[in-house]
């Protein structure tokens, strides 16, 4: 689905760009020929069938006042006005690129749509598309859609839908896999938490929230090696402190005394830092610990628990501001 709509807003940006810099091609379009069915029916459709070319928006639609007064004003009347080469003279007079006329018939509870895309430029048909409508009138005026984008050799979005149904239908009238019934009664299982709980981030990976579990798996990577790297180095001032304890209890010369003295509070000074940059390390790595074994028990409980609250961030568009959207299943 996301796919789908990123697919539908490129094509709609590139649409409004191209419209920018080129111009569309301008319509007229003619009232239909009617064909054993009432006038008023061909007229309808007439004016369905031109909003749904407007709302392609591959096209500029010549206004129907507008079409009528120049045809009028020239002294045509629709009817009369059949031929292609009358249709081209029309589309000149109102500087429109192609005109579009048809025909409705109805025969056997079946409606014929018959259209016509007559070239302005060389009076000639230069595409036609027929259409077989079952049923009623509402049918009729819901096929005004696709024959808008069957002009111009394209699906409409209904037929788009209605295929992609059909194939969806086949796909799963032809797999063979049977469709385990899932116990309700069974008991609880905590892969994920036990994973969790063993190592840091192996919980996540394993229930598909790899990226999380990677974060989790490297912090504890990289506060475990400082943590080690802390303890040696207050190892190694613990020996210093020992070292210089001797040489200043051993010594007699005053110069030396002082210069021993500092040495060994700097040592201790050094010491204290690195074990209490230690304690920080681990206890910074056990906070991770803990947060990672929540978030997995969390893991494990929704996928456990039917109809389980779901949390999430959402965007008020009344308040313009990001807020916690809970929603509760009550069926």
């Amino acid at each position: 689905m996301k796919f789908h709509s990123f697919i539908f807003f490129t094509l709609l940006n590139i649409n409004i760009l191209v419209g920018q810099y080129f111009e569309l091609p301008r319509l007229g379009v003619l009232d239909f020929e009617p064909r054993a069915v009432p006038i008023s029916l061909t007229q309808r459709f007439t004016e369905a069938f031109r909003n749904e070319l407007e709302n392609t928006n591959l096209a500029q639609v010549i206004d129907r006042g507008s079409l009528l007064s120049v045809v009028e004003e020239r002294g045509y009347i629709r009817s009369n006005c059949i031929t292609d080469y009358c249709e081209a003279l029309v589309g000149r007079l109102l500087d429109a690129n192609f005109i579009l006329n048809g025909s409705i018939a109805y025969a056997d509870s079946i409606y014929t749509i018959d259209i016509n895309m007559v070239s302005v430029k060389t009076g000639a048909v230069d595409k036609t598309i027929t259409l077989r409508v079952f049923g009623d009138y509402q049918n009729l005026m819901d096929a005004a859609e696709s024959a808008a984008w069957n002009i111009f050799g394209l699906k409409s979005p209904q037929q788009i839908a209605v295929v992609e149904e059909r194939e969806r239908i086949a796909r799963i009238s032809s797999t063979k896999e049977q469709i385990i019934p899932v116990d309700l009664k069974s008991r609880f299982t905590w892969p994920t938490t036990l994973r969790s709980t063993l190592f840091p981030g192996w919980g996540q990976v394993y229930s598909d929230h790899r990226k999380l579990g990677l974060y989790l798996m490297g912090s504890e990577v990289v506060l475990g090696g400082l943590a080690f790297a802390f303890y040696k180095s207050y190892e190694f001032k613990v020996k210093d402190v020992n070292l210089y304890n001797r040489m200043y209890a051993n010594t007699s010369d005053a110069n030396k005394v002082s210069e021993f003295r500092k040495v060994l509070v700097k040592a201790e000074k050094d010491q204290i830092r690195f074990l209490d940059n230690f304690k920080y390390t681990l206890f910074t790595m056990g906070t991770i610990w803990a947060l990672n074994v929540v978030h997995a028990v969390i893991i494990d409980l929704d996928r456990n628990v039917d109809n389980m609250p779901e949390v999430e961030i959402v965007f008020n568009e009344s308040t313009n501001q990001p807020q916690l959207s809970v929603s509760i299943a009550l069926d």
